[in-house]
């Protein structure tokens, strides 16, 4: 049997390579490109010695863990060791998958090959190129969908608001970046989108959004003829980034709020209730589109102007 070295060793850099970016991508993890072709070209050297039977005792299950190991620290700049369980975790899983699917993928156009070496035989480089081309658009498409909405859902929170005797329940986000405040006692500010926040308001408050456009709410608040919504009026100012002629420029822009009377958010552990709060009201949140309708402020979780119930509930958005 005729075996080409260097097309073993170009084959296995290329995987190899791929393996461990996907890695890297799917882990969040910075890297050197320059880490990650060495750790590909050893990794290849160390595939080529597998056909010199002398070295038999360099692929057994523990030296091809420990080999592992070697390959992972060497492309990544590991901080701890959840970093690196992380990333080696990653990495198994992500050569699982890979060659998972080229052999699915051989099999699949290949209809009489039953067992495992005739497999082996048929695959080609035309079979690892989409093969990985598969898994990375796998990968990408769970990484961007599925993960997302699991930390979505992992830090969703069903909250009850209430204005003016009355009250509605709704679905928050909390927003870790969140630094919104008013300008009147710097209150935290939750969003919540318009079409929620008028269960709560008067018929004449929301004929008054309703009929005009979000940017004009402010410039024409005037013609808002309703006492009680106009006495806990808030202006929240927050700031946008545009980009004009390649440079990035802050601009100053203002939202329409008020003042609500009380939330009370509902945790897995407790019931968190403050009257130190002030709702803006946007059109950029749907929860047909988010699944939530607000963003919650993270001041509304720490121990400062809220009071904590300990009950024992599970909730859900849905």
């Amino acid at each position: 049997m005729h075996i080409y070295g260097d097309i073993i060793i170009l084959i296995n850099l290329i995987m190899n390579t791929f393996i461990l970016v996907l890695t890297g991508f799917t882990a969040k993890k910075s890297y050197s490109f320059s880490r990650i072709i060495l750790a590909a070209f050893i990794g290849s050297i160390y595939s080529l010695l597998e056909f010199n039977t002398n070295l038999s005792i360099l692929y057994t299950i523990p030296f091809k863990i420990l080999f592992s190991i070697f390959i992972v620290l060497l492309a990544f700049k590991i901080q701890n060791l959840r970093s690196f369980l992380i990333l080696f975790s990653l990495f198994f899983i992500v050569s699982f998958a890979t060659a998972g699917t080229v052999f699915f993928l051989i099999y699949l156009t290949n209809s009489n090959l039953m067992e495992i070496t005739s497999i082996l035989a048929s695959c080609n480089f035309i079979h690892l190129c989409i093969g990985t081309f598969l898994i990375f658009i796998l990968i990408y498409l769970t990484d961007k969908h599925i993960l997302k909405n699991i930390n979505t859902r992992n830090n969703s929170y069903i909250f009850y608001l209430k204005f003016n005797n009355k009250i509605i329940k709704a679905c928050g986000l909390l927003d870790t970046g969140n630094s919104l405040h008013s300008i009147t006692n710097n209150k935290p500010v939750i969003l919540i989108n318009l079409k929620k926040i008028l269960e709560l308001l008067s018929d004449e408050t929301q004929n008054f959004l309703n009929n005009n456009y979000h940017t004009k709410w402010l410039e024409n608040i005037i013609e808002l003829k309703d006492d009680d919504f106009l006495k806990k009026l808030e202006i929240i100012p927050y700031k946008t980034i545009s980009s004009q002629e390649n440079s990035l420029n802050k601009q100053q822009d203002t939202l329409l709020g008020f003042r609500a009377d009380e939330i009370i958010i509902i945790t897995n552990e407790s019931k968190i209730t403050s009257e130190n709060i002030v709702v803006g009201i946007t059109t950029a949140i749907s929860n047909e589109n988010d699944g939530y309708d607000a963003l919650l402020h993270p001041l509304l979780f720490n121990n400062i102007n809220v009071k904590k119930e300990t009950i024992k509930c599970v909730l859900d958005c849905q």
